[in-house]
């Protein structure tokens, strides 16, 4: 990857000579503007809401199942061969809905956590897309990549700041859309 890239600027800067037409490359750190964006806190925060629902429905059938722990360990003692088979398999079969529960959970949230994180960058790669037409811009490319860049070639504020402003124009929108 870093050889294309770097392979890219080279042939930029060859052309740049040849063309006398400047490069300019920006670059961009995708996971902050997700991390801070607006809409990224937003959906940060559904997230995190939707985990610690889930923890608590979690955390009940867990205390359900410590109980009837705690119950077969007291009575096994008093409990024929068949009431505690019949309790064994209840914890059993507990336990195991515990665990698809927890599956389940982490898959939908896994699911989620996408569809959210699509929606943020489908509309950040337009801002980009946009900011690099308007700037003149040869490259930009994301912050992973680079190893060391002069001032001033870092949009992600701007784009953050874009991302800002369309988040909530979109808000509005939803409001007049829903007052009709």
């Amino acid at each position: 990857m870093r050889r294309i890239l770097t392979m890219i600027f080279v042939l930029a800067l060859s052309t740049c000579a040849f063309a006398q037409d400047c490069v300019k490359i920006g670059f961009i750190d995708m996971q902050a503007a997700l991390n801070t964006s607006e809409a990224g806190t937003v959906a940060k925060k559904e997230l995190e809401d939707a985990v610690k629902e889930r923890q608590d429905k979690v955390s009940e059938k867990m205390a359900i199942r410590d109980k009837l722990v705690a119950e077969l360990d007291k009575q096994s003692v008093v409990l024929s061969e068949d009431a505690r088979k019949q309790k064994q398999a209840e914890l059993e079969k507990l336990s195991r809905e515990i665990q698809r529960m927890v599956e389940d959970s982490n898959t939908d949230l896994q699911k989620r956590q996408r569809e959210l994180e699509a929606e943020i960058v489908r509309d950040l790669d337009s801002i980009i897309t946009t900011i690099g037409k308007q700037g003149s811009y040869t490259l930009i490319l994301p912050a992973e990549v680079i190893l060391y860049s002069k001032d001033g070639l870092d949009i992600t504020d701007q784009v953050i700041e874009r991302h800002n402003a369309l988040y909530k124009a979109k808000l509005g929108e939803g409001v007049k859309g829903s007052g009709k």
